[in-house]
């Protein structure tokens, strides 16, 4: 880590000699391309700390009026990245513990200094500055992407109670996040049968994914909904749930138009092809009773033309008939039947036709 890239350190300390040892030590860091610089009074200090001119500052306690833990409250105020190291004449526990709960990286004891434990403090200061800045740029990432998700992601207890909701969660169900932390999902899904399977499922404690709900919001309006749950277990004395609500009320929409324009497509079709099959016969009526309107001496012409308009209208009636058949609902019929060796019930299906 103390290798390659230039480091900028800072010794804040109103006694020069200090300085000097400080420095003496530091440079004889083997391997290291450090550059280690004076500052000498408080109201400096906190300048280059705004400006961010140093990645690592050793702050004396002692800095005339104001103390090193005034500086660490400062910077603290002003969210500052690079590590401070606080040092102090002889040691005081009571000041460690304060340094290190106003954000000091480390507390050493000027007259235990020796190059191994400056090496050491610097190398670990900005190693876990280094981590710490990952991990806030991750957390930064994740917060992001769970305020800015157009689906509604939360954070639940065991009981699906809401503990954290993103914009999107509070829209679908019509409360703010303040109002949702004192309710659960259960309350607004609408059928008790998705609420059993889902405790189901939550007490299988594993992940799971898309299971359809309906949830009706705070308006009395049913939504469709695609439910997601993954479990926190680690380091949390309950069990956390992380959720995501994928709201498909407009696709099932979009489905359901687009199965009635199918089945008017159908409908559509199916008028056409009943009017070409029923034209047919018709026009064979039509004609024959044309033919008939004529005076006919032939007998067996007058028959043939009758036959005609029997044989279509038949026709045509069989057509309405097998139409009709094909709406009519199936009926569950039940029947007697003997069988050999055993006497019973049978369920049939029938359409009331033998």
């Amino acid at each position: 880590m103390l290798q390659g890239n230039l480091i900028r350190i800072a010794v804040v300390d109103d006694d020069e000699d200090d300085f000097f040892i400080i420095k003496d030590f530091i440079r004889d860091i083997e391997g290291a391309n450090l550059v280690v610089e004076w500052i000498k009074d408080y109201a400096t200090a906190i300048e280059k700390i705004k400006a961010r001119a140093y990645q690592v500052y050793f702050v004396d306690y002692r800095l005339g009026n104001e103390t090193g833990l005034d500086l660490l409250r400062e910077a603290s105020s002003i969210q500052l990245d690079q590590p401070i190291i606080l040092l102090t004449g002889k040691g005081n526990k009571a000041i460690d513990i304060q340094a290190m709960q106003s954000g000091a990286t480390d507390y050493l004891v000027k007259f235990d200094l020796t190059t191994e434990k400056l090496e050491r403090c610097i190398r670990h200061a900005l190693d876990r500055t280094a981590s710490r800045k990952e991990l806030q740029e991750r957390e930064t990432k994740y917060r992001n992407l769970f305020k800015g998700s157009k689906d509604a992601v939360f954070i639940a207890d065991r009981n699906l109670i809401f503990t954290e909701c993103n914009k999107a969660a509070a829209a679908l169900i019509g409360l703010s996040n303040e109002e949702l932390s004192n309710h659960s999902l259960f309350e607004f899904i609408t059928k008790p049968s998705e609420k059993e399977g889902l405790r189901k499922l939550l007490d299988e404690e594993g992940d799971f994914s898309d299971v359809e709900i309906e949830l009706c919001n705070r308006d009395g309006e049913t939504r469709h909904c695609l439910v997601s749950f993954s479990f926190q277990t680690n380091g949390h004395p309950r069990h956390l749930i992380h959720g995501i609500i994928h709201d498909v009320t407009n696709i099932k929409k979009a489905e359901l138009a687009n199965l009635q324009a199918q089945k008017l497509a159908a409908n559509e079709r199916l008028i056409r092809i009943l009017a070409h099959e029923i034209r047919n016969p018709l026009n064979n009526i039509t004609l024959a009773v044309e033919q008939l309107q004529v005076p006919i001496d032939n007998m067996d012409k007058q028959k043939y033309l009758i036959d005609i308009v029997q044989r279509n209208s038949s026709r045509i009636n069989k057509i309405i008939t097998e139409l009709l058949d094909l709406t009519r609902p199936l009926e569950l019929k039940f029947e007697k039947h003997a069988f050999a060796g055993d006497t019973g019930r049978k369920s049939v299906l029938s359409n009331g036709q033998d």
